[in-house]
């Protein structure tokens, strides 16, 4: 059974499948507790999916396991380079897949439909398909200015899509006003967490107790800093001498507010001419719902934040071509940060994005 939401900033509880609300009385974000040990002996070969780790997973014994097949992207070592985690191939072309696999199952059992998400397009793409998959409606408000891929993806998913003029706050304050569903924040709803984090076990699962050193991951909202640190460190609470790697949260010149956050020295270096707008529009979070807890997972796995540019978008794209990969804009970004950071082959790099959505250069 599913323990209790917990409130990040004052420790109020709530219970997990009927919330007070999508976030705590005084504003601050649910999260829950700290997993359980990972226990290897509960691996469901049967299951599918995040759904192997389902044990991991702290829903009920009956709760619907919606599937599209997520995690087959698997790895591959760049030439010359690191290894990539390729979560652009995810069945919704992101790595947001995972975590709406189980956001979609925790709606199933405690969210009355449509579910109402606010996306720039990646999370409301892979909320709308795990819906369709959970036979629940789902209703995704954008940025009018999102790409138009991004866009095109959420119809066929099945989702109603509804276009808000402006910048990408307001797509946020129309989700939350629209009190005609559930919202089902991808930020918000810590049973997202519940699912990113499996993307460490299936590195375990096939690597064994060799994790990288270092991850190099996008940062906007940080669930990929906050899922990879949970599940990593479920992995050495349940094995002694495993060494959960440092997390590397790559940022972009014109959004990074984890910088200071995280405790780096100074400000961050500024945007160049060329880096307006931002080609990352996946991670263009100015004020990041978890920041706190972003900033203390990167602290505590020995971690930094590292800043980008279009420029080095760019030529990380253009490296990953030449591999075969192609991955939109913020899907470069981890490759990115490692690049700048001067790294080696001994590490893990996130690509988070498919290039057909968009395919900028």
């Amino acid at each position: 059974m599913s323990p209790d939401f917990v409130c990040e900033s004052c420790a109020a509880t709530t219970l997990a499948l009927a919330p007070s609300g999508w976030r705590c009385a005084c504003g601050g974000p649910w999260s829950l507790p700290p997993g359980p040990p990972f226990d290897r002996e509960s691996i469901d070969p049967d299951g599918s999916g995040v759904w192997r780790y389902r044990q991991q997973i702290r829903l009920p014994e009956d709760a619907p396991q919606p599937t599209l097949g997520e995690g087959a992207g698997g790895w591959r070592r760049l030439s010359d380079g690191p290894i990539a985690a390729l979560a652009h191939l995810e069945p919704t072309a992101s790595f947001k897949a995972r975590g709406a696999a189980v956001l979609a199952a925790w709606a199933g059992l405690a969210a009355s439909p449509p579910l109402i998400e606010d996306s720039s397009g990646n999370a409301g793409g892979a909320l709308a398909a795990y819906a369709a998959a959970a036979g629940l409606a789902c209703r995704v408000y954008v940025p009018a200015s999102a790409p138009a891929a991004k866009k095109d993806f959420l119809r066929a998913a099945g989702a109603e899509l509804v276009e808000v003029e402006g910048p990408r706050p307001r797509a946020t304050d129309a989700a939350i006003a629209d009190a005609a569903g559930t919202y089902c924040s991808h930020a918000w709803n810590p049973m997202f967490l519940e699912g990113t984090k499996t993307l460490a076990f299936q590195w375990w699962e096939e690597h064994g107790d060799r994790p990288p050193p270092r991850v190099y991951v996008p940062a906007g909202q940080g669930s990929l800093v906050l899922g990879l640190r949970q599940g990593f460190g479920e992995l050495a609470a349940a094995r002694p001498g495993f060494r959960a790697p440092a997390i590397i949260a790559v940022q972009h010149r014109t959004a990074a507010p984890l910088w200071s956050a995280s405790g780096a020295a100074g400000d961050p270096p500024p945007p160049r001419e060329d880096d307006v707008p931002s080609i990352a529009d996946g991670i263009a979070i100015p004020a990041p719902v978890r920041e706190a807890a972003v900033a203390a997972a990167i602290r505590e796995s020995g971690g930094r934040v590292v800043v980008v540019g279009n420029q080095e978008i760019r030529a990380a794209q253009e490296r990953l071509l030449a591999d075969g990969l192609w991955v939109e804009p913020t899907g470069a970004v981890a490759l990115a940060g490692h690049a700048a950071a001067g790294d080696g082959a001994d590490a893990l790099v996130v690509l988070s994005g498919h290039g057909v959505k968009p395919a900028a250069l």
